[in-house]
């Protein structure tokens, strides 16, 4: 058979593929997504703590990266475990999401040996290998992150899955990365998202010679 033709074969089936992906994670998030009731989160009823994590969440929520990133560092430096912790690990998330990859190593250096739980340092070796990614280090990257079944946040573990496709993508395995990233439609929840998702798939793609398919 023409090994074009068997190119084509490949990319019709992903195609398929990508589709039930997309169509199972939209209904999954329409169903997860709780009703949001009026009057439920009276300010009143919140704690000046929980209202400035709210207040950094929306940041977050509103992709004002550094802005967030301030918001939980102050955050952890005024609670106690384990919200330290947290906290801290979402201001080097939300810096990492700004692109500040060059901070993120000296920020975790910094911090007090405490200040990050056990049960948070593979979320920490997660922001730092995308870090080392984000600056050119492809292989200390690769290095740097745990065991994808270790991870139990599904963000980190889309994350690190991200990260994952990036760095064998740039070293020369598109293929891999494709696997990869259609692992990693199970953990999206939003369109955005998705499609983001799809649009690497599709360029790692576009990398794979036929040889590299059969």
């Amino acid at each position: 058979m023409n090994l074009t033709y068997i190119k084509i074969a490949f990319i019709l089936l992903l195609a398929a593929v990508l589709g039930s992906c997309q169509t199972a994670t939209v209904s999954k998030t329409s169903v997860e997504t709780p009703e949001v009731v009026p009057g439920v989160l009276d300010e009143a009823t919140l704690t000046p703590q929980e209202e400035a994590f709210l207040q950094a969440f929306q940041l977050e929520t509103e992709e004002s990266w550094m802005p967030a990133a301030r918001a939980y560092q102050d955050l952890a430096e005024s609670s106690a475990q384990p919200d330290r912790s947290a906290n801290y690990i979402n201001s080097a998330l939300m810096n990492y999401r700004a692109g500040r990859y060059h901070i993120i190593e000296p920020f975790f250096e910094e911090l007090k040996q405490d200040d990050i739980l056990p049960t948070d340092e593979n979320y920490k070796a997660i922001i730092l290998s995308g870090a080392y990614f984000g600056i050119g280090k492809i292989y200390q990257s690769l290095l740097a992150l745990p065991d994808i079944d270790d991870i139990s946040d599904y963000r980190f573990k889309a994350l690190a899955l991200n990260i994952r496709s990036k760095g064998v993508l740039a070293i020369g395995k598109p293929l891999e990365s494709v696997r990869l990233r259609i692992q990693i439609d199970e953990y999206l929840k939003t369109v955005k998202e998705i499609e983001k998702n799809h649009d690497f798939i599709w360029d790692a793609l576009n990398r794979i010679s036929e040889p590299a398919i059969l």
